[in-house]
């Protein structure tokens, strides 16, 4: 291998020297006769390079398409905005929870729970609540699922990097859900859990702890009479989204609807018989909202849908907005009842509620 590779370099550098670097020297082109004409052709030649190169680059990005499906693809381009609530908790978790009042509003009839994914979905979130004239609180920390008492660094993400443990994440979902607690008495009716749920659940231990602590939370939750709203795992590109639009045609960046269900199978799952056995708790599958039974897109009437390869874009959570108002419709909140007590026909409504969603999912 190694004598392969000096053959070759040895090759350049003859051909170089004969056609480049000699003629040069001995000035036999006449366009670099002279010094001034050299460096004027060599200039010139690196501007034609430059040129074709922004030429190929254009072409690659739109080229093919008609006007028309440029102007409409730059123009969903220029528009994908991504959430930037501007809540996260810092890591590592200091021990005090946010407190900024467009975060945390002393009042609050909505709390969002979660990762990033959380932030993606504010939003809509948002927006429902402000049609109700009531606050939404937000925490989230990026990485960290709404999960009290698990810790990233099951599956490999730490932080600080390298450093093979998640500094913060199980006293910040402890700290939250201890918030909850105290909220319930002060308007709070409704908490609404997201994360980027595969991500959490790749190994057997993960998975048993996540549904160990989740059903644990989620108990608790419903104990407190709080209507729990679960965002199911949505769709994990192979690409990133906006790149893939700005260089290839937006079929190709689609995927299978099968595909896409595969990735969730197992989180969904886990999620469904969590939500199903708890009363007052529902799960929103947004594929129901972004895909069509054949494919999932990540533009869709003129606009893109996601920021990345899995967080959705503005335009995407507001596709969720019609589903979300219905579910956070605080009518719908139970009285408090202890975990061990409840209404049959409740939670008999709470199961059709998930069987509803899978349904559709499949048509």
């Amino acid at each position: 291998m190694g004598d392969r590779s000096d053959l070759r370099a040895g090759v350049r550098a003859g051909v170089t020297y004969r056609f480049v670097e000699n003629p040069l020297r001995r000035r036999q082109y006449s366009l670099m006769a002279t010094r001034p004409r050299a460096f004027t052709v060599g200039a010139l030649g690196c501007l034609a390079v430059m040129v074709l190169a922004g030429g190929l680059g254009a072409w690659a990005r739109v080229g093919w398409r008609g006007d028309d499906q440029q102007t409409a693809l730059q123009t969903a381009l220029r528009g994908m905005r991504k959430s930037l609530s501007g809540c996260a908790q810092e890591r590592p978790y200091s021990g005090t929870l946010l407190q900024r009042e467009e975060c945390a509003p002393s009042t609050a009839g909505i709390l969002l729970w979660g990762d990033s994914h959380a932030d993606a979905l504010a939003p809509a979130v948002a927006e429902v609540a402000r049609q109700r004239g009531e606050p939404v609180r937000i925490r989230f920390m990026p990485e960290c699922p709404p999960v009290p008492g698990y810790s990233p660094a099951m599956v490999g993400i730490d932080f600080p990097k390298g450093s093979g443990s998640f500094a913060g994440c199980e006293r910040f979902n402890s700290d939250v859900l201890a918030e909850i607690m105290r909220s319930r008495g002060s308007g709070l009716h409704t908490v609404v859990m997201v994360a980027h749920w595969r991500a959490y659940l790749s190994t057997e231990a993960a998975r048993e702890k996540v549904q160990a602590q989740w059903m644990a939370t989620l108990g608790k939750l419903r104990g407190a009479g709080l209507r729990v709203v679960v965002l199911a795992p949505g769709v994990d590109f192979f690409h990133d989204v906006p790149a893939c639009l700005a260089r290839r045609p937006a079929a190709v960046c689609d995927m299978d609807r099968g595909t896409a269900e595969a990735q969730r199978g197992e989180a969904l799952a886990l999620l469904r018989r969590a939500v199903a056995s708890m009363p007052n708790s529902v799960l929103l599958d947004p594929l129901v909202s972004l895909c069509s039974a054949a494919s999932c897109s990540g533009l869709a009437g003129g606009e893109v849908l996601y920021s990345d390869r899995h967080h959705l874009s503005v335009a995407g959570a507001m596709r969720l907005l019609p589903a979300l108002s219905s579910m956070l419709d605080p009518a719908l909140t139970s009285t408090p009842q202890t975990p061990e007590a409840g209404s049959r026909g409740t939670s008999s409504a709470s199961v059709n509620a998930v069987r509803g969603t899978s349904s559709e999912t499949m048509h």
